[in-house]
């Protein structure tokens, strides 16, 4: 077999190119599948946003507000009733932003050691090599981005993007009402003598109070805050010694609790709905960041918090009916469509320059924001 018609080389071919790529991805022995924070709370979107002609998507998320019904008016015989406020429908809108990782470029001298490399050590090397040292790179730059962007929607409302290099700053910000940023009841969680339990109870009262929802709740709690301040709580310890006073036997002082202990305890708790222990990270070059704001807690309804909206790259609209005829190139979809592959080869001077990017149109949304609840822990009323 020559090199030239060998799979590695075949991936930049602009006809066959992108089927070869959809079996490298698809093979989990070869780009893994990693977990991801935002596939955990959100699902994408069921189409892609629609473009216009300078490749923006403007989205639009909606959610009908639910309200509590007041007392009943007295009236006289055969009166009729008063008009009753009309919410309506509450949205926010927003652009969806483009990303790209950073690419994989393969001078013409890189390409021929490839060549050699592939000579005396096959074709498997050479295809395990590449999804290890691209594909998989560049999935996880995807995956930890839209992981960060919806760790910071969650636990802040808004977006403020400051990773990576080029463009920074607002993304978009969440239509949550001023009455669902919260704070701790009369002390703040970080004081070990704070009443976290009655505390979380009070809030949640007033949550379905003010709100009007009656449905399954889920408080996101990152695990540093629960590890710091439920672990050390005085109030949390007496009700997991509470706990097991009620299966019998003797109880002894509770001097430290362990994650499991803390959890099963406060399960226990009336008025207290699921805990879901937080944990997320990202790379973002050298340094290692969370998305997740410190010290913030998040009460919501139970499921998912909302959807990853996406939309078509302009490359990939442009370039088949304008690329220049000096550049081949090739997409290939992934992430469920959220992300794609672009193959290329380009002239670089005298010789010729293989490029291989991940371009992404995507960003999370919440979709029930007007029940979308965040607690400072360490601020107190």
């Amino acid at each position: 077999m020559k090199f030239e018609t060998s799979i590695i080389n075949q991936i930049y071919n602009p006809n066959g190119g992108s089927k070869i790529m959809l079996e490298l991805l698809s093979n989990p022995a070869l780009v893994k599948r990693n977990p991801t924070f935002w596939a955990k709370y959100f699902k994408i979107d069921n189409q892609p946003t629609p473009t216009n002609a300078s490749g923006e998507a403007a989205f639009v998320a909606h959610l009908r507000e639910i309200s509590v019904g007041s007392l009943m008016d007295m009236r006289a015989p055969l009166a009729e009733s008063l008009p009753m406020d009309k919410a309506g429908e509450r949205t926010y809108t927003g652009t969806i932003p483009n990303w790209i990782a950073k690419g994989w470029h393969e001078t013409a001298t890189e390409r021929y050691t490839r060549e050699q490399t592939w000579q005396e050590m096959g074709e498997q090397d050479a295809i395990i090599r590449f999804a290890q040292d691209v594909l998989q790179i560049q999935l996880d730059s995807a995956n930890q981005t839209l992981s960060h962007m919806a760790a910071r929607l969650m636990s802040t409302g808004q977006i403020v993007y400051n990773g990576g290099q080029g463009i920074k700053g607002g993304v978009l910000k969440a239509d949550i009402p001023t009455d669902n940023f919260m704070k701790a009841k009369g002390t703040a969680w970080n004081d070990p003598s704070a009443k976290i339990i009655t505390q979380m109870q009070q809030l949640e009262e007033e949550y379905r109070t003010r709100t009007g929802f009656d449905g399954a709740l889920v408080w996101d709690i990152p695990t540093q805050v629960f590890n710091a301040y439920f672990l050390t709580n005085a109030e949390v310890k007496e009700a997991y010694r509470y706990l097991l006073s009620v299966k019998g036997g003797n109880v002894p002082e509770i001097t430290f609790l362990t994650r499991e202990m803390g959890l099963e305890a406060l399960s226990q708790m009336a008025g207290i709905s699921t805990i879901q222990l937080v944990e997320e990270k990202q790379k973002d070059g050298a340094s290692i960041v969370s998305g997740w704001e410190n010290n913030k807690v998040v009460l919501r309804p139970a499921g998912l918090a909302g959807v990853i909206k996406y939309a078509t790259t302009l490359d990939e609209k442009v370039f088949p009916k304008y690329g220049s005829k000096q550049i081949t190139r090739n997409f290939t979809k992934t992430l469920g469509g959220l992300a794609t592959f672009m193959n290329s080869v380009h002239d670089n001077g005298n010789f010729k320059e293989w490029h291989t990017d991940l371009l992404m149109c995507a960003v999370p949304v919440l979709n029930q924001f007007t029940h979308h609840a965040i607690i400072s822990v360490n601020e107190a009323e």
